[in-house]
């Protein structure tokens, strides 16, 4: 189960010569969900203190998306380290697999790229840890 779901409208121009959406556009699609999923916890009085950067993303495609279908992505922390976690991503059509992503996250100070903890509120407000999707369980 995941701990938040953004939904996405594909637009025409993100779709490529073959009608699907240009395989770039989900790791875009993915830091939107990131972004509405962290805009939805404890106002924002954190983001003066505490950012994160992407440092590993890994996607695997499952089928295509088109234009004018609609993206549900659902979101959830698949491992928390010390300064960086791990953040799953399930991306389906009407319940149709299109993709899974993991992205590797660094937790930061903000303004800077000096690695810290994140804030206790903030793991609180990300959940209980979801499963790594199958296409990302070690071989």
């Amino acid at each position: 189960m995941a701990a938040h779901r953004h939904s996405i409208d594909i637009r025409y121009g993100e779709c490529d010569q073959q009608g699907v959406v240009f395989n770039a556009n989900y790791l875009a699609y993915v830091d939107d969900a990131m972004d509405h999923w962290m805009r939805s916890f404890g106002g924002t009085a954190w983001v003066e203190t505490w950012d994160v950067m992407l440092k590993a993303a890994r996607v695997v495609w499952h089928g295509p998306a088109t234009w004018p279908e609609r993206l549900d992505v659902d979101c959830g922390v698949c491992r928390w380290g010390r300064t960086s976690f791990d953040v799953a991503y399930v991306v389906t059509v009407a319940g149709r697999p299109v993709a899974d992503v993991v992205v590797t996250y660094v937790s930061v100070a903000a303004g800077t790229s000096d690695p810290v903890e994140p804030p206790a509120d903030v793991v609180a407000a990300m959940g209980d840890t979801v499963p790594v999707p199958a296409s990302h369980a070690p071989r």
